[in-house]
C-alpha cells in the first residue's frame, strides 16, 4: 500500500469514534493519539508546495516482499501524477526500503534528522526525486 498526496495533505482520515469501535476503546484511543502526535502534528523539515508528490505508508505485506510490488505501484504513482517532485520520509535503518527507493526509483537524500530515542531508527531521512525518469 501506498498514500500519494499533494504537499501537505493528510493521507488519512482521523476519527477517534471509528478508530474506537473497529480497535476497541484503549487500542482506538492510544492509536488515535499516536497517529494525530505522529502524523497531524508532525512537520516536514522541508519546505513542500502543492507541486510536490509526498508519499507516505509505503508497505508491503511480509508474504509478498522482494517480489517487486513496491516497486509497480510506487513507479505507477509516479508516473501516473503530474507532480514536479516526490518525497518521502524512510528511517536509515530500512535498508530494503531505501535500496527501493535510491537504487531503482532514482530518490537522494536531501536531508536527516535524529529521530526520537524512543523510536530505535537512529536518524529519519529525506528522500527527493525529480520529474518521473525511473532507474530500473
Amino acid at each position: 500500500m501506498a498514500a500519494l498526496t499533494p504537499g501537505r495533505a493528510l493521507p488519512i482520515l482521523l476519527d477517534k469514534s471509528i478508530m474506537r469501535k473497529h480497535l476497541g476503546f484503549i487500542t482506538g484511543t492510544v492509536g488515535h493519539f499516536a497517529f494525530t502526535k505522529f502524523l497531524v502534528n508532525h512537520e516536514y523539515p522541508l519546505d513542500i508546495s502543492r507541486n510536490v508528490g509526498v508519499f507516505e505508508f509505503v508497505a508491503t505485506g511480509a508474504d509478498f516482499q522482494g517480489r517487486g510490488i513496491a516497486h509497480g505501484l510506487l513507479k505507477h504513482l509516479i508516473e501516473s501524477h503530474d507532480f514536479e517532485s516526490f518525497v518521502l520520509e524512510v528511517a536509515e535503518n530500512n535498508l530494503p526500503a531505501r535500496a527501493l527507493y535510491e537504487r531503482k526509483l532514482g530518490f537522494v537524500e536531501i536531508k536527516r534528522i535524529k529521530a526520537p530515542l524512543i523510536t530505535g531508527i537512529g536518524h529519519l531521512l529525506y528522500l527527493k526525486k525529480e520529474g518521473k525518469d525511473i532507474l530500473e
